[in-house]
Parts: structure tokens; sequence; C-alpha cells
């Protein structure tokens, strides 16, 4: 079964348009596309892919699946389902607001509230999941869940070289790799982008990476996990040059609990990382030290990614570097990158300006 609402084998084109509330369901077989399913590639702009389901053995694309590239822009996709039969073993379920076969890209893109479901078997990608690369800018990946006795990438899941800038991929949630999960082959590059909040129900990391990783100017804070590595975690061949970055305040409900865990090199300079197994940092990071983050919200009404912006105390100010030469922060214009002597540590600039003069690192 394909496509509940729109099915074409060739190429679809969405402009200020709805596809909602449809839905695919095979009981002995696999469902793709509970909103719409393309054989070739598709175009959405300032259109909405919602509260769609597919539902079988196998279940791709609860809200679209497209076979080859997908182009998003200035668009939404939420509240949609890809999710197991009852009683189906060994289901395979995946991508539960977005699928396709090769890259998805979204620029200035919400995907929220999607989730993948199996009692049995596996489900990853809650909101995303890209058999090639993912491009995500200016773009809101929230709220989606994963849920499976093998379940990972809550937020997206991709498989070939992936960019992430100024975008947020906050509150997700699976068993394993709560945020983002990047695997297989490529490289991916992290610029002025947060991941905040998502939770590991009983694995570890907020995001994983086994490809060969670069990040600059962002901030990895307040993830939980269940296993010790709960903010980053970097298995064999996901190499590491990481600059200018906070990642802290990242806990474990089992213990000891790690900002980040590395099985590979890392190199770089000018970061805050709180807590990492002793040698795996470079030599001038800052450590043992909180960076005073103000709690997740809209530091700029036009950009709808949030941001954590920085206490006036913080140890981040003025000790960072800016060596991609942004002229912004995450929030973009008209938010400078470099405010003051030096750049911040962190994807948020402090302009001089308190957002929160009371409660920190989210305790109101």
């Amino acid at each position: 079964m394909k496509g509940g609402c729109i099915f074409s084998n060739g190429y679809i084109h969405l402009s200020s348009s709805s596809v909602s509330g449809c839905g695919v369901v095979n009981i002995d077989g696999q469902a793709e596309g509970g909103g719409l399913y393309s054989g070739s590639g598709m175009r959405v702009e300032s259109s909405t892919i919602a509260n769609n389901t597919a539902s079988g053995k196998q279940a791709l694309g609860g809200g679209a699946l497209i076979r080859r590239s997908a182009y998003f822009v200035a668009s939404a996709i939420s509240g949609n389902t890809a999710a197991a039969v009852t009683g189906a073993t060994e289901a395979v379920i995946s991508g539960g607001g977005l699928f396709t076969g090769c890259q998805a890209r979204l620029n200035s893109v919400t995907v929220t509230n999607n989730q993948v479901r199996a009692t049995n078997g596996k489900a990853t990608g809650g909101g995303i999941t890209a058999g090639g690369s993912v491009y995500l800018s200016f773009t809101a990946i929230s709220n989606n869940v994963a849920v499976a006795p093998a379940s990972s990438g809550g937020g997206v899941t991709a498989l070939r070289d992936s960019f992430v800038y100024y975008s947020t991929i906050d509150h997700n949630q699976a068993v394993n790799n709560a945020g983002a999960e990047f695997r297989t082959a490529g490289t991916l590059s992290i610029r002025n982008s947060t991941i905040s909040s998502n939770t590991a129900t009983s694995g570890s990391s907020a995001l994983f990476s086994s490809i060969p990783t670069f990040i600059n100017n962002s901030t990895i804070a307040f993830n939980t996990a269940h296993g010790s590595d709960a903010g980053l975690y970097f298995y064999v061949g996901g190499t590491l040059d990481i600059e200018s970055t906070i990642v802290s305040n990242n806990t474990s409900s089992s213990g000891t609990s790690y900002d980040m865990v590395s099985h590979s090199s890392v190199t770089g300079a000018h970061n805050l990382i709180m807590h990492s197994p002793l040698g795996t940092v470079p030599r001038d990071t800052l450590t043992g030290i909180d960076p005073l983050l103000e709690p997740l919200a809209n530091n700029a009404s036009f950009n709808p990614p949030l941001t954590h912006a920085l206490a006036p105390t913080s140890p981040a100010i003025d000790r960072g570097s800016n060596t991609k030469n942004f002229n912004w922060d995450e929030r973009w214009q008209p938010f400078s990158r470099v405010f003051g002597i030096a750049a911040d540590i962190g994807a948020y600039e402090y302009d001089g300006t308190d957002t929160d003069t009371i409660f920190k690192n989210g305790f109101d």
C-alpha cells in the first residue's frame, strides 16, 4: 500500500498545500507514505504534511515516502506516525514524518511530534529517515519519538554526508541516540546549531556518529540518557574535530555521566566540555566548569529554532573562536557571531543583554 492521499511514480511539487489525515495499512506487508508517496523526487514549499499514518509489518514514511530526493522550504511536517500493525514480529518501522531513499534538504522547516512505533522489532527516525544525506538549515527537529525494543534516531537518522546548520534538535526520544544518528558513510558537519533536551530511555547519547564529524560554534546540552555517554558518542571511525562548542549539563539516570565519549581521535580548540573521560578532549578545553546556560527559548522571535542564551557571568563569553568566519550566531541576522573581544563558545553570542537574571540552567 502506497500514498494515502497522493500517489505518484513521478515528481511531486507541493506549494501552499496541506496533506492531512490520510493513511495506508498493509497487515501482511509494507506500508509506504501515509500522506503521500513519490517514486521519484519531491519539492514542498509553504506547505504542511500532518497527522498521517502508515501501518504495516514494515512501515516507512508516516507522513511521506520519497524514493529519491526531497526538498522542503518554509513548511511543516507534524503529527505523523509510522507504526507496526498489532501482532507484527520483527517489524521494521522508519521515518515517522518523512522517509527518503536519497537526500532530504530542509530549509526553514519544523519537524515536530512525529513518531515511529513497534511492539517487536526496530524503529528508527522518529522525525526523519534519509537513506542518503540530510541537509538542515534554519530548521527545528522537536518532540519526535522512536519507540521499539530497538529504537534509535528519535529526531533524525541519516546514512550519508549530512549537514546541520543554524538548526535545533530538541526534546526527541528513543531507546538509543535520542536526538540524531549519522551512520555508514561520508562526513557530518554541525555549525551554529543546538542539540538539547533529548532523552535516550534505556541506552545512551543524544547524538551518535560513526563517520568523521566537524562541529563548530554549537551547543549540546541538557540531554538525558540511561548510559554514561549522555551527550555525544563517537564510535570507531567517528573521528571528531570540535571548535568553539559547549558540551555540558548532559546527565545519566544510571550514575556516571559523560558529556562526550569518543573512541577515535579528537581535535580542535576553544571548547567547553564539562565532563569527558580523561585524555579525550583537546588540550585547551575548559572542563569541570558550568557554562551557565539559560533555558532553551526563542531568543529571536522571527527564527523558529530555540537556543540557550548565556548568562552575563558565563565563562564561555569571549573565550571562543570563529574559524569559519560566520557573520551571525544561530539566530542569524542581526545577531553577530562576534560581540566583544572574541566569539563566545557555543551557538549563542552574548550581546550584553541579560535575558534571564533570576533563573539559570532550566530551574524555572
